[in-house]
């Protein structure tokens, strides 16, 4: 019943998260041939792909409506919240990533993002864990501003500013947040 549902619930026109693409809007079905049969699928078009996801599975996927304005600000809070350490094992940090990741929850995601921004404050992230929290923050960014209707980039200066108000004093050297870019700090 409940696959039945979700499949109805998307329709052309809606914003959708898709774990891995990230943030789209449905712009219409199409039918496609694939290994020879034909199925209408959803056309997304994203920031900088479009991809497809077929009609009739999307019950199978990870993808979810974009949130309600409410229920985003809710999750926002968990940014300001005290960030829990993270395992100092490599593997197991990688797992929670990749675990997170393909659930695309966004309240498990706001955790993670907050997590290792503190962990890189203290220590330093590896390249691996650094790539993934810059594209982790680029696609809350891009729910963040469709949610809001702000820029992405208004939106990764509004996430930046709440997880540095986690630190203790943010100092001119902090304007520069972990992952190299330059921040105004307002």
């Amino acid at each position: 019943m409940a696959a039945r549902k979700k499949k109805k619930e998307f329709e052309v026109g809606n914003w959708i998260v898709h774990p891995i693409y990230g943030v789209g809007k449905i712009s219409r079905i199409e039918e496609k041939c694939v290994n020879k049969t034909t199925s209408a699928y959803f056309r997304v078009e994203a920031d900088e792909t479009t991809y497809w996801i077929p009609v009739d599975s999307v019950e199978d996927s990870r993808v979810r409506k974009v949130i309600s304005r409410s229920a985003f600000r809710r999750a926002v809070r968990l940014l300001k919240k005290k960030p829990e350490q993270m395992d100092a094992n490599f593997k197991q940090r990688q797992s929670r990533i990749k675990k997170v990741l393909s659930e695309g929850l966004l309240r498990a995601t706001m955790r993670l993002v907050r997590d290792l921004w503190a962990r890189n404050r203290k220590k330093n992230l590896n390249d691996t864990e650094r790539t993934a929290l810059r594209k982790i923050m680029d696609n809350l960014a891009a729910e963040w501003a469709v949610v809001e209707s702000i820029t992405p980039n208004e939106a990764t200066q509004k996430m930046t500013r709440l997880l540095n108000q986690n630190q203790t004093q943010v100092s001119k050297e902090d304007a520069l947040d972990p992952l190299g870019k330059s921040v105004e700090l307002v």
